[in-house]
C-alpha cells in the first residue's frame, strides 16, 4: 500500500515517516508540507492512503482532503490532529476522512487506524471531548 505523509512541521512529518517505515509494510511514496502540495503529489503518485495533519498553511488538511477526494475518491485519508472535540470530528467525517488519530497518542493509535481503514472500516479515537 502506497502512502503520502503530509505535515507542515517537518520534525513531526519525519517522526511519522520513520515510525511507518519501521513498524508497517507501507511504502511512503512522497511527503508534503501543506495541502496544496499534497494534492499535486496525489495526482502524481496516486497513493492508496494519505496521512495528513489538519492545521497547515496554504491549504489545510480538511480542504485538501475534499479536493483530493474530488480527484480520486478511492484514496483513504487519515487525519493526525491535536483537536479532540466532537465538532471537529464531525467536520472530518463530512470532509471524507476515514479515520483520525491524536498526535499525543500517535504511536499507539496509528497502526490500529491504518489496519481499520485498509480493511474498509472507519477509525476514530474513543477519547473525543463531547
Amino acid at each position: 500500500m502506497t502512502v503520502i505523509v503530509v505535515d507542515d512541521y517537518s520534525p513531526m512529518r519525519g517522526i511519522i515517516v520513520t515510525f511507518l517505515l519501521e513498524n508497517t509494510d507501507l511504502e511512503i511514496v512522497a511527503q508534503a508540507e501543506n495541502g496544496k502540495e499534497a494534492i499535486g503529489l496525489c495526482k502524481k503518485y496516486n497513493p492508496d492512503m494519505v496521512i495528513t495533519d489538519i492545521e497547515m498553511p496554504e491549504l489545510n488538511g480538511i480542504k485538501a482532503t475534499k479536493k483530493i477526494l474530488e480527484y480520486d475518491n478511492n484514496i483513504k485519508i487519515l487525519a493526525v490532529t491535536m483537536h479532540k472535540n466532537k465538532i471537529h470530528l464531525e467536520e472530518l467525517i463530512k470532509a471524507g476522512f476515514k479515520g483520525c488519530v491524536f498526535k499525543d497518542n500517535i504511536f499507539e493509535e496509528l497502526p490500529k487506524a491504518i489496519d481499520a481503514v485498509i480493511s474498509g472500516q472507519y477509525y476514530f479515537p474513543k477519547n473525543i471531548n463531547l
